[in-house]
């Protein structure tokens, strides 16, 4: 923006000049107002050089596509025609105002909000202008920069007043009064003697951190209700929430995007690293960001929420610490009490003082909610709150988050379907957690949410084979870094600080209750690895404690999770751990879902004898139980292994099965079911059933996110069309469905790769076209007409 931009009419100006000022203001080329206008370049030039008189026509267009303000329109005709502009009416005396504050770095990443700013105070219809954000996002900055360019906008110019000083909101007239050089008088209200200085005076008004005198709301409204010409900016943490009041929420410096591998020159462009960079070279001035450091930048950027105070308080410290090394030591403590520069006003020195500022305007029930809300990480949702923070001496938890909110220390935006997700930026909590720490409530806070988060994996424990499963899992997804939290404090206590755990007895028992429940959304969500990680530490703890029904479903779940991940020999020793532990303590759920797994582990290794036996005894169980929903996963299971043993049988089951599942509405178990009607078809010749079975299996697969099941399909459409002699198209479906496993780390069991090479025969040593990235390769393969998308696709990533 040209800060020399005044979009007021002068009787001293041509057509043309007008017309060329308000052309940069905008910062349109020639050719770009042009084509706005719809004439040519050249027209422009003439027109801007004074070599030519618009028509009306013309005139009228380049009035739209300059945006003049609908007062100074018939003016800006006029002139087109040679008219002159009405002279204005004499001016008082120039207002004697202080020179703006001159800030002494650039302002980097702001160019979008810069503009927002700008046209939102030279738009005739507004008055008030609120910038609002959390502590340490660039309010003020941000604030002298639009001052700077406005100066000439504004006739009789700019003042800006700071507030941080001021005391009592009944202070805050007197202020604007000193700035603007009222002097006392007797028996005269200063509002008075304020509205009879600024009456014809055209004056922009920067009031600097308002947040704690927001009860002079009242009295700055008054002010400009008496005073037209006054135009007002403010920087706030919280909103004036007066009437004409404009808010501009102010949002973090954006994030460079992760995409692997890094590369210096486009992680640079982000804003965040971008000034992080410029501040690191401010105190070592060889800094340059690497292929060795990106990786540790990109990282620090993003551990302090692009926050603008933060990045520069961690980009000083540089001239001691290489960026990895300042990544690991950004602690708690670390990154809120590390100084800062010493010019800056002491509230900015520290982020824990900046921070602290906010918290010391809250309410006694607000600074408690607000600490409480410090053991949570990421985001989570108003029934979280309710049921960790809430209890019978805390009431009224949605008006206090929405108090906490108006000051901008937690942010609060809409989720699936439209639910509230609420979260806090990570400097922020750490401020909250300590205070949580100070207020003595830190273990019984992280036991509540421990408890919380495990009746909700418990709860969609049970709907995972039911028709609500889809939600549920994506559900499981949003909140699985609360589980990791819970899990952390199971193992180690990492995420929750202190070794041990807050109540004793509780020490390790939420992590096996959790993980029992989780594992089966590890499986079909294909968190393998982290999965499996997380069952072997618990496996690994003490067990003396440990109540023998979780400790066999444990064992159960890292087994299931180890044979998905082809290592077959651990998976049947861990299952078979767990069928004796559950045999012992007379489980027969238990009992009948080990059968299962140690019958499919069979199968993969080859074992059909086996298979049969393991799964015939779980069905009997089940079937002696009435476990509806354990019979049709088994029918699958039975009907898949007696494939090419007894294929009359076979397709029995799975007709079975699935006529089970629909009616459950398991869509996982239908999708799995529809895969071995698949391979049954197959094997009997019947291509086109075949290819119809694994088409509906894939659409299911693909809207539950589970990579397995699409690999699965996508393998299961290979091998029909190596079975009518399709030699490239087998090609490229298998070589999808291989990338597939090898990022979700499942290869395929020998057994079940044997079922496939029947068909393929030396296909699969067809090699990748170079310009077919396996990304790519799969995207476009499950893009294809033929392979039917789901209305609502669920989550497909894959944190292998």
């Amino acid at each position: 923006m040209d800060p020399d931009a005044n979009t007021t009419m002068s009787s001293q100006q041509t057509f043309g000049q007008r017309v060329r000022q308000q052309r940069h203001r905008l910062r349109l080329t020639q050719a770009e107002l042009a084509e706005r206008v719809g004439c040519s370049e050249i027209t422009v030039r003439k027109i801007e050089a004074g070599e030519r008189t618009p028509s009306r026509q013309i005139a009228e267009l380049l009035a739209r596509s300059l945006e003049i303000a609908a007062n100074e329109r018939d003016a800006f005709l006029d002139c087109a025609r040679g008219q002159p502009a009405p002279r204005e009416a004499p001016r008082r005396p120039p207002l004697s105002l202080a020179r703006l504050p001159a800030p002494i770095t650039r302002l980097l990443g702001r160019d979008a909000d810069v503009t927002t700013v700008c046209r939102r105070l030279q738009d005739t219809g507004v008055r008030l202008v609120t910038l609002v954000g959390p502590p340490g996002i660039g309010k003020t900055r941000l604030s002298l920069q639009v001052a700077a360019l406005l100066q000439g906008h504004f006739a009789d110019g700019v003042v800006f007043v700071p507030l941080a000083p001021v005391g009592e909101p009944e202070l805050v007239l007197d202020t604007i009064g000193q700035a603007l050089g009222v002097t006392e008088a007797t028996g005269e209200p200063l509002f008075d003697r304020l509205c009879a200085l600024l009456e014809g005076y055209r004056l922009l008004l920067v009031l600097d951190n308002f947040e704690h005198v927001l009860r002079a709301a009242g009295d700055l409204a008054r002010l400009l209700e008496a005073c037209p010409q006054l135009t007002v900016l403010a920087t706030s943490r919280a909103a004036l929430l007066v009437r004409g009041e404009q808010v501009v929420p102010l949002a973090p410096l954006a994030l460079p995007a992760l995409t692997w591998p890094l590369e210096p020159e486009a992680v640079v462009r982000a804003p965040a690293v971008e000034l992080f960079v410029e501040r690191a070279r401010a105190v070592a001035p060889h800094f340059a960001l690497t292929t060795d450091n990106v990786a540790a930048v990109a990282a620090i950027c993003a551990r302090l929420d692009g926050l603008p105070l933060a990045i520069e308080l961690a980009a000083a410290r540089t001239r001691l610490l290489a960026p990895l090394a300042l990544l690991e030591r950004l602690g708690q403590k670390y990154l809120l009490h590390g100084a800062g520069p010493r010019d800056l006003p002491p509230r900015h020195q520290t982020l824990h003082n900046a921070i602290a500022w906010s918290y010391n305007l809250l309410t006694p029930a607000e600074q408690r909610l607000f600490a409480r809300l410090g053991v949570f990480i990421g985001e989570y949702d108003l029934a979280a709150v309710e049921a960790v923070c809430g209890d019978d001496e805390f009431s009224g938890v949605l008006e206090l988050l929405g108090a906490l909110a108006d000051h901008s220390l937690v942010r609060v935006a809409e989720g699936p379907g439209g639910a509230m997700r609420i979260g806090m930026l990570e400097t922020i909590r750490e401020f909250a957690l300590e205070r949580l720490g100070e207020s003595g409530e830190l273990a019984a806070m992280r036991v509540r949410y421990a408890r919380h988060y495990l009746a909700l994996a418990a709860r969609a424990d049970g709907e995972l084979n039911g028709p609500e499963q889809e939600r549920w899992l994506d559900r499981l997804e949003r909140e699985h870094d609360h589980f990791r939290a819970v899990l952390a404090w199971a193992t180690h206590g990492e995420r929750f600080g202190e070794a041990g755990a807050p109540d004793g007895g509780m020490a390790r028992l939420p992590g096996w209750q959790l993980a029992a429940r989780l594992w089966r959304f590890w499986y079909t969500r294909c968190h393998l690895n982290e999965g499996r990680r997380w069952l072997a530490a618990l496996l690994a703890t003490d067990q003396d404690d440990a109540p023998s029904p979780e400790h066999a479903r444990l064992l159960l779940g890292a087994g299931v999770l180890a044979r998905a991940q082809g290592d077959l020999d651990e998976g049947r020793r861990l299952i078979d751990a767990s069928l004796d532990g559950a045999r012992r303590d007379g489980l027969p759920a238990d009992v009948a879902l080990a059968l299962y797994h140690r019958g499919v582990a069979a199968f993969d290794g080859g074992e059909a004898g086996a298979a049969i036996r393991d799964l015939e005894e779980c069905l009997a169980i089940q079937r002696q139980q009435g476990d509806v929903a354990g019979i049709a996963s088994t029918l699958n299971g039975l009907g898949s292994v007696l494939i090419g043993h007894d294929d009359e049988r076979a397709v029995a089951l799975l007709d079975e099965s699935v006529r089970r599942q629909r009616a459950l509405g398991n869509r996982r178990g239908e999708a799995f079911t529809l895969h071995s009607l698949g391979l049954a078809e197959l094997r009997r010749n019947n291509h086109a059933a075949a290819a119809s079975h694994f088409q509906q299996g894939l659409a299911l697969f693909r809207s539950l996110g589970d990579d397995i099941g699409i690999a699965d399909c996508l393998a299961g459409l290979a091998a029909v069309a190596g079975a009518q002699a399709q030699r490239d198209r087998a090609g490229q479906l298998w070589r999808a469905a291989e990338a597939l496993r090898e990022r979700i780390a499942a290869p395929l069991a020998t057994a079940e790769r044997d079922v496939y090479m029947r068909y393929l025969g030396g296909i699969t040593a067809l090699p990748a076209s170079p310009e077919d990235p396996v990304e790519e390769l799969v995207a476009r393969i499950l893009a294809v007409d033929r392979y039917p998308t789901p209305s609502a696709a669920g989550a497909t990533s894959c944190h292998a």
